[in-house]
């Protein structure tokens, strides 16, 4: 390498100061030159700046998805996480001497699920089906079955804090089986205790009036 090559730091030239960036002031008060209670004041600011706590922020709202269904007037819902689908009733099959709610059975892709009408269970009639039926396949409690419905309203999410519990005026064998009700009136059935229940479990009771 050729020494003479390589450059003299001697011969740069001197950057005057004034063309430096300023240095960037800290971010709190120098206490440098200040008077005792000036400083006090400073030491003070710094210790509170320090404890501050963070603002709490709220919880997101917790929420539920529910599917929801009509029996007459009246508008129910499960927990969508125990809907396993909707389906059409046109492949019932009738059951010999079982329990007037038992409709019969149907085959849903290869499975065979009992379909149940839960109405008298909410002191409703039970007219004839119609076209526009349709049954919802819930699950729970270790069974599977199918529930008829006059109508599918659909799919929404309900906030939790808009649910509350059921009225004490309402009747037993709604009150029995119902999770919560909605600001709009729509009855949250509880899929867990609707089929373990002593109705759909094929037991008899006088109380329910099923034998």
């Amino acid at each position: 390498m050729d020494i003479s090559a390589t450059t003299d730091l001697g011969s740069l030239p001197t950057i005057p100061a004034t063309a430096l960036p300023p240095a960037r002031a800290p971010s709190t008060p120098s206490v440098s030159g200040r008077s005792p209670a000036e400083k006090l004041a400073i030491f003070k600011a710094r210790a509170l700046e320090m404890a501050r706590v963070p603002e709490a922020t709220e919880p997101p709202t917790r929420q539920l998805d529910v599917t929801e269904f009509r029996f007459g007037e009246e508008t129910y819902a499960f927990a969508s996480t125990s809907v396993r689908e909707v389906c059409s009733p046109k492949s019932i099959t009738l059951i010999p001497c079982t329990p007037p709610f038992i409709l019969g059975i149907m085959n849903v892709r290869g499975r065979i699920l009992p379909v149940i009408d839960i109405k008298p269970l909410f002191g409703q009639p039970s007219p004839p089906r119609q076209a526009q039926d349709k049954v919802i396949i819930i699950h729970a409690a270790g069974m599977e079955v199918g529930l008829l419905a006059d109508t599918i309203i659909g799919v929404r999410t309900v906030s939790m804090s808009a649910i509350h519990p059921p009225l004490p005026t309402l009747a037993e064998p709604h009150s029995r089986y119902i999770r919560g009700l909605t600001n709009d009136g729509t009855m949250i059935l509880d899929a867990a205790l609707l089929l373990s229940g002593s109705r759909l479990s094929g037991n008899k009771s006088e109380e329910d009036g099923i034998t």
